[in-house]
Protein backbone atom coordinates (compact mmCIF):
# COMPACT_ATOMS: atom_id res chain seq x y z
CA UNK A 1 0.00 0.00 0.00
CA UNK A 2 1.31 3.33 -0.93
CA UNK A 3 0.65 6.44 1.05
CA UNK A 4 -0.61 9.43 -0.75
CA UNK A 5 1.63 12.46 -0.38
CA UNK A 6 0.14 15.83 0.16
CA UNK A 7 0.26 17.59 -3.12
CA UNK A 8 -1.19 20.98 -2.27
CA UNK A 9 1.32 23.68 -1.32
CA UNK A 10 -1.02 26.02 0.47
CA UNK A 11 0.97 26.24 3.75
CA UNK A 12 -0.55 27.58 6.96
CA UNK A 13 -3.63 29.72 6.78
CA UNK A 14 -3.89 33.06 8.56
CA UNK A 15 -6.59 31.61 10.84
CA UNK A 16 -4.29 28.81 11.97
CA UNK A 17 -1.52 31.33 12.63
CA UNK A 18 -3.84 33.56 14.71
CA UNK A 19 -5.00 30.57 16.75
CA UNK A 20 -1.38 29.56 17.35
CA UNK A 21 -0.48 33.09 18.49
CA UNK A 22 -3.53 33.27 20.83
CA UNK A 23 -2.80 29.90 22.44
CA UNK A 24 0.89 30.78 22.82
CA UNK A 25 -0.02 34.11 24.43
CA UNK A 26 -2.28 32.43 27.01
CA UNK A 27 0.45 29.92 27.87
CA UNK A 28 3.10 32.66 28.23
CA UNK A 29 0.80 34.77 30.42
CA UNK A 30 0.18 31.76 32.70
CA UNK A 31 3.91 30.97 32.93
CA UNK A 32 4.69 34.63 33.72
CA UNK A 33 2.03 34.65 36.47
CA UNK A 34 3.43 31.48 38.02
CA UNK A 35 7.00 32.79 37.93
CA UNK A 36 6.02 36.12 39.51
CA UNK A 37 4.17 34.25 42.29
CA UNK A 38 7.25 32.11 42.94
CA UNK A 39 9.50 35.18 43.12
CA UNK A 40 7.04 36.97 45.43
CA UNK A 41 6.78 33.98 47.78
CA UNK A 42 10.56 33.50 47.85
CA UNK A 43 10.99 37.17 48.80
CA UNK A 44 8.37 36.79 51.52
CA UNK A 45 10.03 33.63 52.90
CA UNK A 46 13.43 35.36 52.90
CA UNK A 47 11.98 38.35 54.79
CA UNK A 48 10.36 36.13 57.41
CA UNK A 49 13.59 34.16 57.85
CA UNK A 50 15.59 37.39 58.26
CA UNK A 51 13.10 38.75 60.83
CA UNK A 52 13.13 35.46 62.72
CA UNK A 53 16.93 35.35 62.82
CA UNK A 54 17.09 38.93 64.08
CA UNK A 55 14.52 38.17 66.80
CA UNK A 56 16.44 35.10 67.94
CA UNK A 57 19.70 37.06 68.11
CA UNK A 58 18.06 39.88 70.11
CA UNK A 59 16.39 37.45 72.50
CA UNK A 60 19.62 35.47 72.98
CA UNK A 61 21.68 38.60 73.73
CA UNK A 62 19.19 39.92 76.26
CA UNK A 63 18.62 36.47 77.82
CA UNK A 64 22.35 35.90 78.27
CA UNK A 65 22.68 39.29 79.95
CA UNK A 66 19.83 38.45 82.34
CA UNK A 67 21.34 35.04 83.15
CA UNK A 68 24.76 36.57 83.83
CA UNK A 69 23.49 39.57 85.79
CA UNK A 70 24.07 40.16 89.48
CA UNK A 71 20.88 42.19 89.85
CA UNK A 72 18.03 43.70 87.85
CA UNK A 73 17.32 47.37 88.54
CA UNK A 74 14.37 47.99 86.24
CA UNK A 75 11.71 46.72 86.12
CA UNK A 76 12.08 46.24 89.84
CA UNK A 77 8.91 44.74 91.26
CA UNK A 78 6.89 41.66 90.43
CA UNK A 79 4.26 41.89 87.70
CA UNK A 80 5.45 45.30 86.49
CA UNK A 81 6.38 46.07 82.91
CA UNK A 82 8.87 48.53 81.46
CA UNK A 83 10.09 49.46 78.00
CA UNK A 84 13.71 49.27 79.10
CA UNK A 85 15.74 46.74 81.05
CA UNK A 86 18.47 47.92 83.43
CA UNK A 87 20.70 45.37 85.10
CA UNK A 88 24.12 45.07 86.71
CA UNK A 89 26.48 42.34 85.63
CA UNK A 90 28.98 40.55 87.88
CA UNK A 91 31.68 43.09 86.94
CA UNK A 92 29.57 45.94 88.32
CA UNK A 93 28.71 47.38 84.87
CA UNK A 94 25.22 48.74 84.34
CA UNK A 95 23.68 47.44 81.12
CA UNK A 96 20.56 49.07 79.67
CA UNK A 97 18.41 47.70 76.85
CA UNK A 98 15.93 50.11 75.27
CA UNK A 99 14.10 50.84 72.04
CA UNK A 100 14.15 54.05 70.01
CA UNK A 101 12.56 54.49 66.58
CA UNK A 102 12.26 50.75 66.00
CA UNK A 103 15.87 49.95 66.89
CA UNK A 104 16.96 48.10 70.04
CA UNK A 105 19.99 49.60 71.81
CA UNK A 106 22.39 48.29 74.42
CA UNK A 107 24.21 50.78 76.63
CA UNK A 108 27.00 49.82 79.03
CA UNK A 109 27.48 52.30 81.89
CA UNK A 110 27.54 55.86 80.49
CA UNK A 111 28.98 54.88 77.09
CA UNK A 112 27.13 55.63 73.88
CA UNK A 113 24.28 53.21 73.23
CA UNK A 114 24.99 50.69 70.47
CA UNK A 115 22.30 49.37 68.12
CA UNK A 116 21.93 45.61 68.50
CA UNK A 117 19.05 45.14 66.07
CA UNK A 118 19.52 45.08 62.33
CA UNK A 119 18.46 47.89 60.01
CA UNK A 120 16.56 45.24 58.02
CA UNK A 121 13.84 45.08 60.66
CA UNK A 122 11.65 47.41 62.67
CA UNK A 123 10.95 46.53 66.31
CA UNK A 124 7.48 47.92 66.95
CA UNK A 125 7.33 47.15 70.66
CA UNK A 126 9.64 45.90 73.39
CA UNK A 127 8.56 45.20 76.97
CA UNK A 128 10.19 43.60 79.97
CA UNK A 129 8.04 42.17 82.76
CA UNK A 130 9.20 40.79 86.11
CA UNK A 131 7.57 37.47 86.94
CA UNK A 132 8.05 36.27 90.48
CA UNK A 133 6.96 33.31 92.55
CA UNK A 134 7.60 32.85 96.25
CA UNK A 135 10.94 31.18 96.93
CA UNK A 136 12.15 31.36 93.34
CA UNK A 137 14.55 33.72 91.61
CA UNK A 138 12.50 36.35 89.75
CA UNK A 139 12.47 35.93 85.99
CA UNK A 140 12.20 38.53 83.26
CA UNK A 141 9.72 38.06 80.43
CA UNK A 142 10.86 39.72 77.19
CA UNK A 143 8.25 40.52 74.53
CA UNK A 144 8.90 42.17 71.19
CA UNK A 145 7.18 42.62 67.86
CA UNK A 146 9.21 42.68 64.67
CA UNK A 147 8.13 43.71 61.20
CA UNK A 148 9.84 44.37 57.90
CA UNK A 149 9.36 48.14 57.98
CA UNK A 150 7.80 50.88 60.10
CA UNK A 151 4.91 51.32 57.65
CA UNK A 152 4.01 47.63 57.45
CA UNK A 153 2.40 47.14 60.87
CA UNK A 154 -0.08 44.53 59.65
CA UNK A 155 2.63 41.87 59.41
CA UNK A 156 4.27 42.28 62.82
CA UNK A 157 5.45 38.99 64.34
CA UNK A 158 5.36 38.53 68.12
CA UNK A 159 8.30 36.97 69.97
CA UNK A 160 8.45 36.19 73.66
CA UNK A 161 10.88 34.51 76.06
CA UNK A 162 11.39 34.33 79.80
CA UNK A 163 14.73 34.04 81.53
CA UNK A 164 16.06 34.27 85.07
CA UNK A 165 19.35 35.02 86.76
CA UNK A 166 21.54 32.00 87.41
CA UNK A 167 22.25 31.23 91.02
CA UNK A 168 26.04 31.31 91.24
Amino acid sequence: MQKKLRTDNRGTSIIELLIYIAISSFILIDITGILSSVVFMQTKVDTIAREDENARVLMRLMSESIEESASVTSPSTANTSATSLILKNNSGNTITYSITSGIVYEQVNAATAQAISSNDIYVSSLTFTVESEAGLTPSINIKLNIQGSATNSATATHYETTDAQRNI
